[in-house]
């Protein structure tokens, strides 16, 4: 059974670590930001969001747990990766909106994100909120295709033609 736990502090610095290293390294391949840009951009970023750390208000950071039991009947009780959902107000509509999942690759397609997701929902209920908004780079086509599966649908695209050859992104 896939759950979501509150994170501990400790957990979270090093997660909010590996989640600015991520997001920089995603910015680079999706060609928004430069390699030599990526991290400070990143950094700056998780700043702006996170101004009190994992205190910051109407900010939800979980490990995904997977608690099934193994071969011999004992829980394995494990992290196979994190969530990170907020509480945002767009014209007076609070909606929930996921700034990060990810989970650990060697758990990946094992049903926890799916399982997560659900998990999500019911959280995102009792905080009597009725939708849930997420960004997806359009190179990761395996989130895309989950998504659609857990009912997202497009609610808006961004496009980007290169038109000269660059090391850095053309806007």
């Amino acid at each position: 059974m896939t759950t979501l736990v509150a994170m501990t502090a400790d957990f979270f610095s090093r997660y909010l670590a590996q989640a600015i290293g991520g997001y920089a390294a995603q910015n680079v391949e999706s060609g928004r930001s430069a390699p030599e840009e990526a991290m400070a951009q990143s950094e700056l970023e998780h700043r702006r969001l996170l101004p009190q750390g994992q205190s910051t208000p109407d900010h939800y950071f979980f490990e995904i747990r997977d608690d099934d039991r193994d071969s011999n009947d004992r829980s394995r009780n494990i992290t196979v990766g994190t969530l990170w959902v907020a509480v945002i107000d767009k014209g007076g509509v609070r909606s929930a909106y996921i700034y990060n999942i990810e989970i650990d690759p060697a758990y990946r397609r094992q049903g926890h994100a799916k399982r997560a997701f659900v998990a999500l929902e019911s959280f995102v209920e009792t905080l009597g909120l009725s939708t849930i908004g997420l960004h997806v780079f359009a190179f990761n086509r395996g989130a895309q295709a989950l998504y659609e599966s857990l009912g997202y649908v497009v609610t808006g695209l961004n496009m980007q033609k290169k038109i000269r050859s660059s090391d850095h992104p053309q806007y």
